[in-house]
């Protein structure tokens, strides 16, 4: 049974004159008869009946017609689904992150993306960078909002703005005052560093910087968390580097020093996969470049 045979059949239903129903259709009335009479071959039912002056369905033509309206209408929502789905308007996009990303960076461009894709489900996994690009390779992420760099060159890689690090003290700390710190002065204080096990690259970083400037950093805690860092911090037992966006999570009893030097930064990025062809995918990375410039 073809879809245009039904839709046919509506539009002669609804006319009920064959010269009508031709011009709306945009077909011949020969061409009409033919789709007519080849429906009512297939059903074994006359749809109509004719006469040289009038058309008029018949009991088996009107018991058909709901039908055929509603198999025409779930035959058109398919085909706009269809459509919609090639063009990356719906679907689902799994998307990982690390620890932090979470804070400011992934709100504001998921909201962009809701606002331009409202039929696109996102569902979020919170996973170390390293992991993340395993996920995205073997296909189980789409994306992945990641610290770089990371090793090898087998993933695509949006690089976002690079965050400015600072240093977290309890208030009324000494390095608190000048608004400015740098790790050197930090070779006799209680260090909170968030563990490697969640976000190795942003923890190895810290400690290099330290190396750099010619301190071992006196780790006493190594929490799961931006959040339980900022805790213990405010505690009043030891201080802390985080990005910048921590800032915003605006715990009671932190202040915030700019770390220098000012080009120490954490570089952040979006990953998907080199040979993706995906429109939904596409159409999520065009937003997030848009948000980053």
């Amino acid at each position: 049974m073809e879809i245009r045979h039904l839709r046919s059949f509506v539009a002669l239903s609804g006319e009920l004159n064959f010269r009508r129903a031709a011009e709306y259709l945009h077909i011949s009335q020969s061409a009409l008869s033919k789709q007519i009479r080849a429906l009512e071959n297939e059903l074994g039912e006359r749809l109509f009946l004719r006469t040289k002056h009038a058309v008029r369905p018949t009991p088996a033509g009107t018991a058909f017609l709901e039908h055929a309206r509603l198999i025409i209408h779930w035959v058109d929502v398919a085909m706009r689904a269809v459509t919609s789905a090639g063009h990356g308007k719906t679907g689902r996009l799994e998307v990982g992150f690390c620890e932090g990303m979470e804070i400011r960076t992934i709100p504001s461009i998921f909201r962009r993306f809701r606002r331009r894709y409202p039929g696109v489900d996102l569902g979020l996994h919170a996973l170390p960078s390293s992991e993340q690009a395993e996920a995205v390779r073997r296909g189980r992420l789409d994306l992945g909002f990641v610290h770089l760099p990371l090793p090898g060159n087998s993933i695509a890689v949006d690089r976002l703005d690079p965050e400015p690090l600072f240093l977290a003290v309890p208030e009324g700390h000494r390095l608190s005052r000048s608004g400015e710190a740098a790790l050197k002065d930090l070779h006799r204080e209680n260090f909170i560093l968030l563990t490697r096990q969640r976000a190795p690259i942003y923890h190895d970083l810290v400690l290099s910087l330290a190396r750099e400037a010619g301190i071992v950093l006196n780790v006493r805690m190594e929490p799961r968390n931006f959040t339980d860092t900022l805790s213990v911090v405010a505690a009043g037992l030891g201080v802390s580097v985080i990005p910048s966006s921590c800032r915003e999570l605006a715990l009671k009893g932190v202040s915030y020093s700019r770390l220098k030097p000012r080009v120490t930064r954490l570089q952040t990025g979006i990953i998907s996969r080199q040979d993706e062809a995906s429109e939904l995918v596409g159409n999520f990375l065009a937003v997030a470049r848009s948000a980053a410039g």
